[in-house]
């Protein structure tokens, strides 16, 4: 499961580039890469994007992936009234490019086996905000920030708007 870390190089071209496709240009763009499986938490995880919107009416969710739950989620979204703020941008055949654009990454598994994509996250220098079920071999950088899933969404969301930022670094 080797991991090519120059295609996941940040390049501020392909995160412009991106983000004016998605017209997500002056977006806080949250992002999660994942198949709609109950284990990578889908519904705690717009929970949380919720309270995120009550505080950063900019915010928007890009959910990256497919799978068995995607209608179910599809209408919580629905329900939540936060349609216009969610993109379901399908599999993708080059993450890479997407998790340039976001700006940070949320992992909120139940639990979950080594964690590509947070690996891959962490090797475009994206800040992310992961469960504590997340294996502690996934976590490469020290640009993790883990927390509890039994603590209140609003927190979570605090940590993730704390977590935005400008600059990209890896630290390996």
């Amino acid at each position: 499961n080797a991991i090519d870390v120059q295609k996941f190089k940040f390049d501020e071209s392909v995160r412009n580039n991106i983000r004016e496709k998605y017209n997500s240009k002056e977006k806080f763009v949250i992002g999660h890469v994942g198949r709609f499986r109950k284990e990578k938490n889908h519904m705690f995880l717009l929970k949380v994007f919720k309270d995120i919107v009550e505080e950063e009416k900019n915010a928007e969710l890009w959910l990256i992936g497919d799978g068995e739950l995607k209608e179910q989620v599809q209408k919580a979204v629905e329900n939540d009234n936060i349609k216009s703020k969610v993109k379901f941008l399908g599999t993708q055949s080059d993450v890479s490019k997407f998790l340039m654009a976001i700006d940070v990454f949320v992992f909120p598994s139940l639990y979950e086996g080594l964690g590509i994509a947070l690996i891959e996250a962490q090797c475009t220098g994206l800040n992310c905000v992961v469960s504590d079920e997340i294996t502690q071999e996934a976590i490469i950088t020290d640009n993790v920030k883990k927390l509890k899933l039994n603590i209140d969404p609003k927190y979570w969301a605090e940590t993730i708007l704390n977590s935005k930022s400008t600059k990209r670094y890896i630290n390996f």
